[in-house]
């Protein structure tokens, strides 16, 4: 009776661990919000690649199992996206979703990819602009030519940084992802 209840308090945490993974990507930080305007933002200034715009989609979507991870754990929601989105639109992509993550980089010996650059941008929309302005504000901040985060800086400097693509930079230490 005892080890049926210890299997039945482990499920139960594993449960309620998943549940605050789904919350964290449902209305928390890493909500649909931020994957829309990391999506919005390559879209914008670095291409109409569907593939990658559909890797940023759901490029934090590892979250989900965040609750059961420790505190410095949480480099893994990138390996975990990059292999859903490796067996969704291929390897290349995969890895180029998983190096978004500076900390998974660092853990894994290797350079963030651009994706990691959108990805911090959109970050900031959401300390900045709370979650019912940022759907108003965006088309406006985008369209007049001043990136709010860039304290009035042109936005063609921003451009100019953004462009430079730099997916294909050189791995130092293989990944696996499957």
């Amino acid at each position: 009776m005892c080890k049926y209840n210890q299997e039945l308090c482990r499920l139960v945490v594993k449960t309620i661990d998943i549940i605050s993974g789904i919350v964290t990507i449902s209305i928390g930080f890493h909500s649909i919000f931020h994957s829309l305007y990391v999506a919005y933002s390559y879209w914008k200034w670095g291409g109409r690649n569907w593939r990658r715009i559909l890797s940023l989609l759901l490029h934090d979507i590892g979250y989900i199992w965040v609750g059961t991870w420790q505190r410095g754990d949480l480099y893994k929601h990138a390996i975990v996206s990059g292999r859903i989105i490796s067996f969704l639109l291929g390897r290349k992509y995969g890895v180029w979703c998983m190096r978004h993550s500076r900390k998974a980089c660092a853990h894994m010996n290797v350079r963030p990819s651009l994706a990691c650059h959108f990805d911090k941008k959109a970050r900031c929309y959401h300390s900045k602009v709370g979650f019912g302005l940022m759907v108003l504000l965006d088309v406006g901040f985008w369209t007049s030519g001043v990136h709010p985060l860039a304290f009035g800086q042109v936005s063609r400097l921003y451009q100019s940084m953004v462009i430079d693509t730099g997916d294909d930079l050189p791995v130092r230490k293989p990944v696996t992802i499957y």
